[in-house]
């Protein structure tokens, strides 16, 4: 009988290795070589990494943010967003 050793994968982790470990061996060991190297570029890169995410999440959230147009505020917008709303909920009683 063959005891496993692997331990149990973090909450990250979990959802890939949920996928993973269904791979072939050949399969995972190409993409242990992937990761292997884009760790090696990494470090040989400046660690900038935080300040990319930063760079990254900015320029998402401008596309979002700012004047839409219009003379509109913001709540006559939510107003009216909500009354065009197609949900209707029904309750029924006892």
């Amino acid at each position: 009988m063959r005891t496993s050793l692997l331990r149990k994968p973090s909450a990250i982790a979990a959802p890939y290795w949920g996928m993973l470990k269904k791979l072939s061996n050949p399969i995972k060991l190409e993409l242990v070589v992937l990761l292997s190297e884009s760790m090696e570029k990494l470090e040989d890169e400046p660690d900038s990494s935080k300040e990319n995410d930063k760079a990254l999440l900015d320029s998402a959230l401008a596309k979002f943010s700012g004047d839409w147009g219009g003379e509109k505020d913001a709540m006559e917008i939510a107003r009216e967003l909500r009354q065009g709303s197609d949900i209707v909920r029904n309750v029924d009683t006892w």
